[in-house]
């Protein structure tokens, strides 16, 4: 009993509060007037008989009242009825008691959301009155069990049952919060717009007409520019900041050489940025938009913001060296300085055009012939000559180093360079600006090649000859050191490039041109033989 009464304000014997639940009427017993009052209990709540009469008691079937006749109390203890009569000499008073068992107790922390309703306790079935009540309606009503949230707050919720047992319930109402309050959108995206602790639709109104929400708060975004959309629920204002953005751009077209990286930029960018390379044997981008070339080519990064994708035509280029390596004529040697290539590449050149003349190339130590400054000089000749120092002349020609009609070099009788230090000395600028010059002092040839000392592209100058190192064990030489045959009186020059089976390794050496690493020949022969510019040049001098 202390634990079901323990809740109620009122803990008397309860006469006052089960009268209120009391309605009399009135028969007749024989000649004696009876007056009959049905009487409403919950287990354990008592009602006090009124002083005087006789008391009689009808338990009815089973025990549904306790009934202590000398304290003259009823008390209900479990489902069922019972009948007490208070016996006078005229008249006769009967109390008619119905037990029932009180409604189970709900959870007494409630949450209910603005214009939400929940239902506290199912409204019980007996006969006995409930009675509910709300400490501050402005937040939360109650009806039949039933509460509805007004606006955010605590509010006390009150149920009594048969004016006895009392039931107090703390119900919450939480404040309706948008779920965001601020969105960046692009023209002609969409998002819901949502509320938390709200349950009902909400009716949105957007500003102006940069964006429009429907009726079931679908926002979309119309065109660029800011605006807010506004809703009130439970008295509060809730409002959300729309930011329409210009749609993104990139950079249509990048351009880099192969030691050279890019940055992406990407304006108007209002989201996380994936940027993928069409093709990464060409050019990969990270995930910040920086590229890195691989190979030479053209491919395509494409950068996606949400469903926007957004291209960039890249194009990798050479740089100014690796082109002229890739393209020089003959083969690549890529520890071989860029002078000494481009030399290699030309005697390749005239050697591999020569063979494959038609007409005889003679060996002018053997004939009246005098050799042309320049190839082109050779070709048109109406006799074609050439003797040991005539490919250097050539391609010193041919590269830009030397008009063609200057001296020429070449080792003389001295053991000296003409056009050096020998003779006309014309080109000892020319040569000192671009090469180093070393002398040998007569060493051969085959020395200083197991020494190291030689390589690919030097010039050496010996006792009235002089011959190009090719590398791998072949030089560029020609007239006897050439490989030939006799046609009658004439040599014919088959092929000028020769190696350690034809050649006098036995050569002694006086003096060894090579070029300077930082010199650039402003022309060589591309993998067609033609001249043409330098590219290194050409950015050097630009």
């Amino acid at each position: 009993m202390k634990q079901f009464f323990g809740k109620t304000k009122n803990v008397k014997i309860w006469l006052a509060l089960v009268l209120a639940s009391v309605c009399a009427c009135v028969c007749t017993i024989g000649s004696r007037e009876v007056t009959v009052t049905p009487v409403t209990l919950l287990y354990d709540q008592s009602y006090q008989i009124p002083a005087g009469g006789r008391v009689s008691f009808d338990g009815g079937e089973g025990t549904a009242v306790a009934f202590d006749q000398e304290a003259r109390t009823v008390t209900g203890a479990q489902r069922g009825e019972a009948t007490v009569r208070v016996h006078h000499l005229t008249r006769v008073e009967e109390y008619q008691f119905s037990v029932y068992p009180p409604a189970p107790e709900g959870a007494q922390e409630q949450k209910v959301t603005v214009d939400g309703q929940t239902r506290l306790a199912k409204y019980p079935e007996n006969n006995y009155p409930v009675q509910w009540s709300s400490s501050d309606e402005d937040v939360a009503t109650v009806e039949n069990g039933v509460v509805t949230g007004k606006k955010a707050g605590t509010a006390e919720i009150t149920e009594t049952l048969n004016n006895c047992l009392t039931y107090t319930y703390t119900v919450t109402v939480p404040k309706p919060e948008v779920e965001s309050d601020s969105y960046t959108l692009y023209a002609g995206e969409t998002t819901p717009l949502a509320v938390d602790n709200y349950e009902q639709t909400v009716d949105w109104s957007a500003k102006d007409e940069t964006v429009k929400v429907s009726e079931d708060g679908l926002l979309t975004a119309e065109e660029p520019g800011e605006t807010t959309v506004e809703a009130e629920i439970g008295g509060e204002l809730l409002a959300v900041s729309v930011n329409v953005a210009e749609d993104p751009v990139i950079e249509e077209e990048v351009e880099l050489q192969t030691d050279e990286t890019a940055q992406l930029h990407v304006e108007n960018a209002i989201d996380t940025i994936t940027y993928t390379s069409e093709d990464e044997t060409i050019a990969k981008v990270n995930d910040k938009g920086k590229i890195t070339p691989v190979g030479e080519g053209t491919t395509t990064i494409t950068a996606t913001i949400r469903d926007k994708e957004l291209s960039s035509e890249v194009t990798v280029k050479l740089t100014p060296e690796e082109e002229f390596r890739k393209n020089n004529y003959g083969d690549y040697q890529p520890d071989t300085s860029v002078a000494a290539l481009t030399m290699i590449g030309m005697c390749s050149y005239y050697n591999d055009r020569m063979k494959a003349d038609g007409d005889k190339w003679y060996d002018t130590n053997l004939t009246s012939f005098s050799a042309a400054d320049t190839f082109s000089q050779g070709i048109n000749a109406s006799r074609k000559g050439t003797n040991c120092n005539t490919l250097l002349n050539w391609s010193w020609a041919d590269m830009g180093l030397k008009s063609g009609s200057s001296s020429l070099l070449y080792g003389d009788k001295n053991h000296r360079v003409h056009g050096y230090n020998s003779g006309s000395t014309s080109l000892q600028g020319t040569v000192d600006s671009h090469c180093s010059v070393s002398y040998t002092g007569g060493t051969k040839f085959k020395t200083l090649v197991s020494q190291g000392k030689v390589k690919p592209g030097d010039m050496l100058f010996g006792k009235i000859h002089t011959f190009i190192y090719r590398g791998e064990g072949t030089v560029f030489a020609s007239a006897g050191d050439a490989r030939c045959h006799h046609e009658g009186k004439k040599l014919v020059m088959d092929d000028f490039v020769n190696g350690s089976a034809s050649y006098d390794w036995n050569q002694k050496v006086y003096y060894l041109i090579r070029f300077n690493d930082d010199c650039i020949p402003r022309y060589y022969r591309d993998k067609t033989g033609a001249l043409v510019e330098n590219p290194m040049y050409t950015a050097e001098h630009a």
